[in-house]
């Protein structure tokens, strides 16, 4: 790491050697090898040296001191203050995301951090920053289901009366067929297709009297100028492949150890519906002769974008048959559990990562990542919006809310 990136890192007070006047600190360059991993600090010493203030004693010295975390990986916990605040009335795009893991690569894809902002009645949790040209709040959920997903944008469009749009963004369980070779990692985009908006709410609708469930039509299509944008960058990803690895690529280096990297096609397990996970955890037990054949991709690890019909609920399919039922009854190629609490009356599009198939064979080992591709999409999505689209386009509590 050269000099330059760690030139005027504050430095706590210790005792002895590394007491230094706070003046000191201010006007001169200083080289603290706490706040460098211990892999990389004998890398850095070469250009530590050069500093001319530098004392070696006090170098040798932080060099066997712990690392110092916060200071590398979060610099701007010291200067929150200098971060640029805006007002509620600012902020044109909300994100909406479910879990911790969801949006912990929202907020990496940020382009610039702002100050948080005092809101109406302080029930969501929001971070706020700028992405691809775009003045955006970050929301969490207080947990899963549509009926929190409701509670949250109605909150937050109170909150931000300037939100033209949302992207849902997350993770959700992809349902491959002979046409779609939908792998983990892909990401879904809810697209209108075979009558419906884009996604369908999966237990709406009412029992018949042989028995049979009808579900009771679909949920609104997404606003004009997100279908539009979606189906400019289809276009593009035709001719030249998306850029998800590109925006991966620059998520900080404590996630790329931490599961935010894409998991191996070997751990991309695809079982015959009708066979069930043997018992808890991993799929070490279970037999690898009922798994689907499917050859290679030629691309290996580079995501597909798959754009189709999205299935949402509020209990969690964990059934390989029930989920191809759903599949050629409704031509679903995704399962999820928030969407359906938006898109009557929020415009939104909703964007999954798959993180499973949807049967007995689902656990967390592709979450995070497929969070982070999803995350991805929705980046390169904004940046294909002008900001100019953004003023034209109607605000979203004129819309029912």
């Amino acid at each position: 790491m050269a000099s330059q990136q760690l030139a005027g890192t504050a430095v706590p007070e210790l005792s002895g050697a590394l007491k230094r006047p706070q003046a000191s600190l201010a006007a001169e360059p200083f080289f603290d090898a706490r706040n460098v991993p211990f892999q990389q600090r004998f890398f850095s010493l070469p250009s530590a040296i050069t500093l001319p203030c530098q004392k070696p004693f006090t170098l040798i010295y932080s060099l066997l001191l712990p690392y110092n975390y916060s200071a590398f990986h979060e610099p701007q916990v010291y200067n929150a203050m200098a971060l640029p605040r805006l007002t509620r009335g600012d902020y044109t795009v909300a994100l909406i995301c479910p879990m911790a893991h969801e949006l912990a690569p929202l907020g990496e894809m940020l382009d610039q951090n702002h100050q948080p902002l005092q809101t109406i009645r302080d029930q969501n949790s929001y971070k706020l920053g700028s992405m691809a040209g775009h003045n955006v709040v970050i929301a969490t959920m207080p947990g899963t289901g549509t009926h929190k997903a409701a509670t949250v944008a109605t909150q937050l469009l109170n909150d931000f009366p300037s939100i033209r749009f949302g992207l849902l963004v997350g993770i959700g369980g992809g349902i491959p067929s002979a046409n779609v070779d939908i792998r983990l990692g892909d990401v879904v985009v809810s697209t209108p297709t075979g009558g419906f908006g884009g996604v369908v709410q999966l237990d709406r609708g009412k029992n018949l009297s042989d028995g049979k469930f009808m579900r009771t039509g679909s949920l609104a299509k997404p606003p004009p100028v997100l279908s539009a944008h979606v189906a400019q960058l289809s276009g593009t990803h035709e001719a030249r492949g998306n850029q998800i690895k590109t925006f991966l690529s620059k998520l900080n280096p404590y996630m790329k150890t931490g599961g935010y990297t894409y998991q191996g096609s070997q751990q991309d397990l695809l079982f015959w519906a009708n066979y069930t996970h043997p018992d808890e955890g991993t799929c070490e037990k279970c037999d690898p002769t009922k798994l689907k054949e499917r050859h290679p991709r030629d691309d290996g690890d580079i995501p597909k974008i798959h754009y189709g019909t999205i299935g949402s609920s509020n209990s969690v399919i964990k059934d390989g048959e029930f989920r191809d039922k759903l599949r050629k009854e409704l031509g679903i190629i995704c399962v999820e559990m928030e969407a359906a609490g938006l898109m009557d009356d929020f415009p939104c599009l909703v964007i999954r990562g798959i993180c499973d198939y949807a049967d007995t064979h689902k656990n967390d080992r592709w979450q995070r990542y497929a969070a982070a591709t999803a995350a991805a999409y929705a980046k390169e999505l904004l940046s294909t919006i002008p900001s100019a689209d953004m003023v034209t386009a109607p605000v979203a509590i004129q819309g029912g809310m």
